[in-house]
């Protein structure tokens, strides 16, 4: 990519937490002898409307900034994607990042924030924080951890948070002038709103690469069936409500609109986060969160629950454990197990029953048809072996389980070791490099192919 070709005189690096829309106001405020389109055209190369969360035209910044901004480096350190990002499915958070890059849809309608009541129209401040800013910097600054939807307190004075003065349109960018800031706030004394803020910040902290819904909905379920309120792969919505009563006062519940009539609907906030096809706020989440642990880190990226990944054929010798099982997770949130046996299932999320077996190997098909042989009938075999007696059938008298030949084999370690190099390739640039060995595979071993490898 050819870098260079706008680059801006100079440019006001972020501060630590900083919004990245506050580090593009402070330029646009110390460059007076611009007009407003010139300065757009110097950062964006249009005028744009702005976006007070994320970030738009990202590509375009990069050529005008230098390679140093990258969207996945503006995206971690100076907006609250980090907020979102464990909340949103694996293929919502490709979609927003691919809008990112270029004037997409503005990021809170992509979120459909609006039907949530968390949608913030204006920057917000911390009275003590711009004190400290003043002093430690010279001037003041937006802070990340003071727009994440929801939390309506500074996580690090507690103190109530306030709007910025002034008018706030499509094209503007606030500069945050302290002389303007002279308004008090009070200080929050509810446990549970400083609770809440708290586990949020933390959000900004974690490096998030790689969480997605999926992750994050397999943990609540374990923490769920701790509580009793997860059984038979469903959850317990009344048990858990009742729960969510027994924890948080009805008047915090009621000033967040948490409170629910009609658990029947789905519409409601509590249901919202575990369907499938909609996704909740970062904030629901929270509050369901803080109910089981005071550390995001901790929920997140702990050992306790963890699913242990094993080999689920029972012919082989590594049958329910994890010697000689490789996992690697896929681009729908998923983990690939690959099993020395030839044997690969999908997990989704941490429930190890939430598997779906792709291919079931050699050793197993070879050991079916030697019990078939020594009289064993199908319904027998289907009942001790957990499967169809169908696909038993058909695996048996259609052979729709072809065996693995040496030259598959050797395709797939050519295309593991091409994986192992580079984890992110796509198939287009496999195409290119392997040639042969990958239209092999894509001709012979399509599932094992469609499970490892992205578009």
């Amino acid at each position: 990519m050819e870098f260079f070709e706008r680059r801006v005189p100079f440019f006001c690096d972020p501060y630590p937490g900083e919004l990245f829309y506050s580090a593009v106001a402070r330029f646009f405020h110390y460059t007076p002898f611009l007009t407003l389109s010139q300065k757009y055209e110097l950062l964006f190369g249009k005028k744009v409307s702005n976006q007070l969360l994320l970030v738009r035209g990202a590509d375009e910044l990069q050529k005008a900034l230098g390679p140093f901004y990258t969207l996945e480096r503006i995206l971690q350190d100076y907006t609250v994607w980090p907020y979102f990002a464990p909340f949103l499915t694996n293929g919502h958070q490709k979609r927003l990042m691919a809008t990112a890059r270029i004037f997409g849809p503005p990021f809170e309608s992509s979120l459909d924030l609006k039907t949530h009541s968390i949608v913030l129209n204006r920057p917000r401040y911390c009275p003590d924080c711009v004190k400290e800013d003043v002093k430690a910097y010279g001037e003041a600054y937006f802070h990340t951890f003071h727009h994440l939807p929801g939390i309506d307190i500074c996580p690090r004075h507690h103190l109530y948070l306030i709007d910025y003065p002034g008018s706030f349109t499509r094209y503007t960018y606030n500069y945050l002038d302290e002389t303007l800031t002279k308004e008090t706030s009070g200080r929050c004394e509810d446990e549970f709103e400083i609770r809440l803020a708290h586990l949020a910040a933390s959000a900004l902290e974690l490096d998030c690469r790689g969480v997605c819904l999926e992750h994050s909905t397999g943990r609540l379920k374990w923490f769920f069936e701790q509580a009793d309120c997860f059984k038979n792969n469903r959850i317990c919505h009344e048990k858990l409500y009742r729960k969510l009563l027994d924890f948080y006062p009805v008047d915090f519940l009621e000033r967040h609109g948490l409170l629910v009539e009609d658990l029947s609907k789905k519409s409601c906030w509590f249901k919202k986060c575990f369907l499938s096809e909609r996704t909740g706020s970062p904030f629901h989440y929270l509050v369901l969160i803080a109910m089981f642990s005071d550390s995001l880190s901790e929920f997140l990226f702990s050992d306790q629950g963890k699913a242990e990944h094993t080999c689920q054929n029972p012919f082989c010798p590594n049958y329910r454990t994890s010697r000689a099982v490789k996992e690697r997770p896929s681009e729908k949130g998923q983990v690939v197990v690959i099993c020395d046996c030839n044997m690969i299932y999908t997990v989704s999320g941490e429930d190890p029953k939430n598997l779906r077996i792709l291919q079931y190997g050699n050793l197993w098909l070879e050991k079916v048809k030697q019990l078939r042989a020594e009289g064993k009938t199908i319904n027998g075999l289907a009942k001790e072996l957990g499967v169809g007696r169908y696909f038993l059938r058909g695996s048996l008298d259609k052979e729709s389980l072809q065996p693995i030949t040496d030259r598959v084999l050797d395709c797939r370690r050519q295309l593991l070791e091409k994986l192992e190099a580079d984890p992110q390739i796509t198939r287009t640039e496999l195409l290119e490099t392997m040639g042969a060995p990958y239209r092999y595979l894509r001709k012979y071993d399509w599932p094992w192919l469609d499970s490892l490898v992205s578009e």
